[in-house]
């Protein structure tokens, strides 16, 4: 399936080529074509991974605790009762399928076990707050219980309906379990396509397979393959459909995959809304480059799915809400500035969420992004991701709860990060000097021991707002138990915690205590977040002064003489390019 979708039907014919072409074309080497079996060893090796994985996490995160038992819940009413009406499934206690036996009736934890010991029972529902309020069955305080005869008789989720519809299948076959499996399979796909991204772009097999060992088996992508959210299965639509636009020479059938991964992209949660118009915006660019015949269908193609799908979406608001948008009641609201700016900062240096302290390995990112700027040829590439990128960053970040709650790191990022696979492998490729493998390595060192105390208890990885990181508080404590003496002196893990910032505690402050005291928290938060800051400043300001020496030793070489990697059986983009001859 991987080959049908990477392989374009595209012929060129011509009685003389050029030269110039002839020799563009030899130039080059069949060592850096992609073949066949790249995306596949890939995507074989990250499932193995994740297959071997799963089995642990699921026992440690047993049963299923934060957004996930929702989703599972709406499943559950579509099966069941042919709808998404789920007021019968909650006072029919049906969530009982999704908790081990012993929960209820209840008789006391079995000896050895080591999941949750106090998931909610009954569980409080997550409800859309439908208009007219006298529709519901259940008040929106999450304090009251479910009453047994409400005023109304209607109750779905706040949450979206995409990710519900996707795992239902392997929910119906095989329950929680063979859903987690599913989601690996997901995981795999990412990562085969984050393989594809950084070979395509730096045609070298060992900056992509770093790139990939990178993306995939660090946080977030590795957790969030076994968790049920939205997020990776929105990062595959995501980079799939960037990949299929980027590389624009595409047959009806990718055409129309990523068509459908545009149209919806929103069902999963409309704050992928700007992502999706991203998407469809940088599609009609690339129309201009395809084959005049071609232009009208697949434009028709792409537009009719997404139009169908909006259409679709604003009945369903309609439905619940009286308008063809959400309702903001729905969840925590939006901040001011000040909160803005608090949450930009949060999603990346947060102790709890910040991407960059559990996954340090994305700062080469932004040393990728700052060596695209500076080549005119890879311009166009930094615009288009920065269209997809800033916008869902602004929404996330003025999101008042932009750490997405009980859940791991980086939850808000994890669904457009993989497209920076592009600036991270040009990084790689771009910047030869044995220090910059030094950096990647150290960087990906401390990555990977996040995800050992993941491994070690899955369990760590959800914090709650106090500032302490249970990954650096109780998983630090057990890897300095195993190293000699002297050198566990020399860790202290409660200092590690406190020098980074807990950019989530200026919201409760001004929430519970009052804008003073909320101001004097955002105050020393910022002042914290200085030395994190500078270490990231420093590390992307090394990589740049390691590219310049780079430079200097290979004679100035440019981003710019960089060719695109053809896939097998496709002749490189740039001849085709220069040929102007294309084909569907």
């Amino acid at each position: 399936m991987l080959r049908s979708l990477e392989n374009n039907n595209s012929t060129v014919t011509t009685s003389q080529p050029a030269p110039a072409l002839i020799e563009a074309v030899e130039t080059v080497r069949p060592s850096s074509r992609i073949r066949a079996w790249e995306p596949f060893s890939v995507f074989a090796a990250t499932f193995l991974v994740l297959a071997l994985l799963a089995p642990r996490v699921m026992t440690y995160l047993d049963p299923v605790t934060g957004d996930e038992p929702f989703y599972l819940m709406t499943a559950i009413s579509i099966w069941q009762d042919h709808d998404i009406n789920e007021c019968n499934n909650y006072r029919q206690e049906q969530e009982l399928a999704l908790d081990p036996p012993f929960y209820q009736p209840w008789q006391g934890f079995p000896q050895g076990w080591l999941g949750w010991t106090g998931a909610p029972f009954p569980l409080p529902p997550h409800p859309a707050n439908l208009v007219p309020a006298n529709r519901m069955c259940i008040s929106t305080n999450s304090l009251v219980d479910l009453p047994s005869n409400g005023m109304g008789s209607e109750l779905y989720s706040k949450h979206g309906l995409g990710l519900s519809l996707l795992v239902l299948p392997s929910f119906v076959a095989g329950g929680r379990a063979l859903v987690v499996y599913f989601l690996a399979l997901l995981g795999a796909l990412l990562a085969a396509n984050v393989y594809l991204l950084a070979r395509e772009s730096t045609r070298a097999v060992w900056q992509a397979v770093l790139t990939w060992l990178a993306f995939a088996f660090t946080i977030p992508q590795l957790p969030y393959s076994f968790l049920i959210f939205p997020e990776l299965p929105a990062a595959l639509l995501v980079l799939y459909a960037y990949r299929r636009i980027r590389n624009w020479n595409n047959n009806w059938a990718q055409v129309g995959v990523l068509g459908a991964c545009i149209a919806f992209l929103p069902w999963l949660h409309y704050r992928f809304v700007p992502v999706s118009a991203a998407l469809f915006l940088y599609y009609l660019y690339t129309l201009r480059k395809q084959p005049t015949q071609w232009r009208r269908a697949n434009l028709g193609l792409v537009t009719g799915q997404s139009l169908v799908s909006a259409g679709l979406l604003m009945a369903f608001f309609y439905h619940r809400y009286h308008q063809v948008y959400p309702n903001p009641a729905d969840h925590a609201g939006i901040s001011d500035v000040a909160g803005t700016l608090r949450g930009g900062a949060g999603l990346f240096l947060d102790v709890q969420w910040g991407l960059l302290v559990a996954a340090p390995i994305y700062i080469l990112a932004i040393v990728g992004i700052i060596l695209m700027a500076f080549h005119r040829s890879r311009r166009g590439d930094l615009l288009w991701i920065a269209l997809i990128f800033v916008p869902y960053f602004v929404v996330i970040a003025n999101y008042a709860q932009w750490w997405g709650e009980w859940c791991p790191p980086a939850r808000y990022l994890a669904s457009v990060l993989p497209i920076f696979a592009l600036p991270f492998a040009l990084s790689l490729e771009r910047i030869r000097h044995w220090a910059y493998k030094a950096i990647y390595g150290a960087l990906m060192f401390l990555s990977l021991l996040s995800v050992e105390g993941f491994l070690y208890q899955p369990q760590w990885l959800y914090n709650q707002p106090d500032g302490n990181n249970q990954l650096i508080t109780k998983g630090l404590p057990h890897l300095i138990a195993m190293l000699p003496g002297s050198i566990a002196n020399l860790i202290h893990p409660g200092e590690i915690n406190d020098f980074f910032p807990t950019l989530v505690r200026p919201y409760f402050a001004y929430l519970m205590l009052g804008d003073e005291q909320g101001r004097l928290w955002s105050e020393q938060e910022w002042r914290t977040s200085v030395g994190p800051a500078l270490i990231v400043a420093g590390i992307v300001g090394l990589g740049l002064v390691l590219a310049w020496l780079s430079s200097s030793k290979r004679g100035h070489r440019s981003l710019s003489t960089m060719s695109e990697l053809p896939t097998e059986n496709t002749i490189a983009a740039p001849v085709v390019d220069a040929l102007g001859v294309t084909g569907n």
